[in-house]
């Protein structure tokens, strides 16, 4: 039976096993960031709409995203809104606008009405 490294990242033998084995860990660990990510994204969604849902479509955007920032974390995230209408995405913390490659990067991936 073959040895296997405890520790991939650190592996001295550079075996295919061990750099797989890293890259499988990274994966995974990728994979589970992305549905965190997701779940954020949809539950974060859903306060919007129950906001909206509460005040009969009339929450005002500084109500709305009062209750974005309780799921910022400085400097570990960035909730972002694009009011309806809008070009620009507004940040929950009141920070500057994201980056504009960010909102070209949306902006391509949204299809666009003719």
């Amino acid at each position: 039976m073959a040895a296997r490294c405890v520790d991939a990242g650190r592996c001295s033998h550079r075996r295919s096993s061990c750099v797989l084995d890293a890259r499988r860990e990274s994966d995974a660990a990728l994979a589970d960031f992305a549905q965190e990510q997701r779940t954020l994204a949809v539950a974060l969604a859903m306060d919007v709409k129950d906001r909206l849902h509460v005040n009969q479509n009339r929450a005002s955007l500084p109500e709305i995203l009062d209750g974005l920032r309780r799921a910022q974390r400085p400097r570990g995230n960035v909730i972002a809104l694009l009011p309806p209408g809008a070009r620009e995405f507004v940040t929950a913390d009141g920070a500057p606008p994201l980056s504009t490659h960010f909102e070209a990067s949306y902006w391509r991936a949204i299809p666009q009405p003719d």
